[in-house]
């Protein structure tokens, strides 16, 4: 359809144009292929990192058991360490059956003079980690901490 100006000069109307509403999805999947990217470097990352934080936290509990074996062991009369948890002060009223979120089962091992959990849940189930009571050196099978067997004393 065609019309006619002032001048006489025929011109056709002009077209309405489409505004982009939106992107594409070639946009869209580079958006999401950058993200993914980033999460592959991150995440293993924050694991290995969520991983440490964890057995900072059954050091920390371990070192507590060890001082508390040692008030233990000075106010002994016979000067040794004790094999029963419900001995030592530093429970009080809280439940010796677990330390921190992941770790259970702590074991007094008078013989070596250690305290020793286990890793009860998570990826490294079954990990050990220690203490040795004298010399409070940390041992144990727990990866990432790259820990050695706990020595006999």
């Amino acid at each position: 359809m065609e019309s006619m100006n002032k001048e006489g000069v025929m011109h056709r109307p002009r077209r309405k144009s489409h505004k982009k509403n939106g992107f594409t999805l070639l946009e869209l999947m580079m958006v999401v292929i950058i993200i993914a990217i980033l999460a592959s470097i991150a995440l293993p990352n924050y694991l290995r990192l969520t991983e440490k934080a964890r057995s900072t936290e059954a050091i920390n509990v371990l070192g507590a058991v060890r001082a508390s074996e040692m008030r233990y062991r000075v106010q002994s009369p016979t000067n040794i360490y004790t094999n029963v948890l419900a001995d030592l002060d530093y429970f009080g009223s809280t439940s010796p059956a677990s330390f921190g979120t992941r770790w259970t089962n702590p074991v007094l091992d008078t013989t070596a003079n250690t305290v020793m959990v286990n890793r009860s849940t998570g990826p490294l189930t079954g990990s050990q980690i220690g203490i040795e009571l004298n010399t409070g050196n940390i041992c144990g099978n727990f990866a990432p901490l790259g820990t050695g067997n706990c020595a006999s004393n």
